[in-house]
Order: structure tokens, then C-alpha cells, then sequence
């Protein structure tokens, strides 16, 4: 399993339960999760406790003081990891994309705008809106934290786009719902195929 091993080793120090299911390169479908034992429909497979959640609870009191109250929480939570010096993240190194170029590879944001006018409305809908979003939320942290830069944003925004989960509680109210996100350990990988692509 190699890198998984200590995959599963570091969600597990941070409370992350496994039951019957591993982590695993799967040839030619990427990372993913695999059953290890014969699984029981209605029974738990993974439990994943607040405390190993990288969320709104995990972001620094700093990053969290410096921009507008209303600012969205996509935003933060990027400016956080793009300035994270701590092992925050550590639980999902071995299955996040390590370099921008995985997402310039997989995603519309990046494609020629010849080939983004192609897409069916709905998905058009979609990257427009999302553009739209990055660029709001690159104004406002570029403004408060001007040491980071707009690649390494850009990064880190991807990030906490697209293997989070909805994640609700009171506090998270206050954000738009579609801002209600935290990182999971392990949970991403249900949804994972090859190139990173979620």
C-alpha cells in the first residue's frame, strides 16, 4: 500500500476510524478506498470526529481576524492553507494534487476559451460562476494578505474546492451554504478517479 500506510496511520492519529476499508492505488482509476473485509449494508465504515476536520475551527485566528466579516468562507479557508506552515494538511498529502499544473491538466478553468464556449450550458454555468467567485475572493485576500501570491492562491483555492464536504454547524450559518466546506481525511477518496480528477 505504501503511501497509504501513512495515509491511514496519520488520519488515524487524528481520530479517524477506518472499519473494513483501506486506501489504495487502484491501476488506472487513481486513489480510492477499497473493502477489506465483506461489508454489512447499515453498518459505520468511516468515522471521521470534528477534530480531525480542517475546517472553519482549524483556520488561524489571525487569517480569520484580517478580512471583512463578510467575507466568503471559500476565500479564508484558501488564504489559510496557502499560508499554512503547520501540518494541517498532513493527513491529505499523499492525495492532493502537489502542483497547480494537476488542476491546469483536469479542469475547464484553464481550458481556451474556444473550448470553454463548447460546454453544455449547465457545466458553462458552472465555470462562469466559479471564475466569477475566484476572482471576489483573490480581491479580497490579496488586499489583506499581499505576501501570497496569485499561483500559490490559485492552488490552495482549487483545494477548497474540490475535495470538501459540506459541512454545517451554527457557526457555519453565517457563510452562504455553498461556503459550508471542510476537508475530511480519507472520506475525499470515495470520490476520487485518475489524474486527480473529483
Amino acid at each position: 500500500m505504501g503511501d497509504y500506510r501513512e495515509l491511514r496511520r496519520r488520519a488515524e492519529d487524528r481520530g479517524v476510524v477506518l472499519r473494513g476499508i483501506n486506501p489504495l492505488k487502484i491501476r488506472g482509476c487513481g486513489i480510492g478506498v477499497v473493502t477489506a473485509r465483506k461489508l454489512t449494508e447499515g453498518k459505520v465504515i468511516l468515522k471521521v470526529p470534528t477534530k480531525a476536520l480542517c475546517s472553519l475551527y482549524t483556520v488561524s485566528v489571525v487569517i480569520l481576524s484580517k478580512p471583512p466579516h463578510d467575507s466568503p468562507f471559500h476565500g479564508i479557508l484558501a488564504a489559510n492553507i496557502a499560508l499554512d506552515t503547520t501540518t494541517a494538511l498532513e493527513p491529505w498529502e499523499t492525495t492532493l494534487p502537489s502542483l497547480l499544473a494537476d488542476f491546469e491538466a483536469t479542469t475547464p478553468y484553464y481550458w481556451l476559451l474556444e473550448f470553454q464556449d463548447l460546454l453544455p450550458k449547465p457545466a458553462k454555468d458552472i465555470l462562469k460562476k466559479k471564475q466569477f467567485h475566484f476572482q471576489h475572493h483573490w480581491n479580497i485576500v490579496s488586499k489583506v494578505f499581499p505576501q501570497v501570491r496569485l499561483e500559490d492562491y490559485l492552488y490552495s483555492w482549487f483545494l477548497a474546492n474540490t475535495p470538501t464536504f459540506y459541512y454545517e454547524t451554527p457557526e457555519m450559518e453565517k457563510y452562504n451554504w455553498e461556503d459550508r466546506l471542510a476537508l475530511l481525511p480519507i472520506a475525499e477518496l470515495f470520490n476520487h478517479a485518475d489524474g486527480n480528477v473529483r
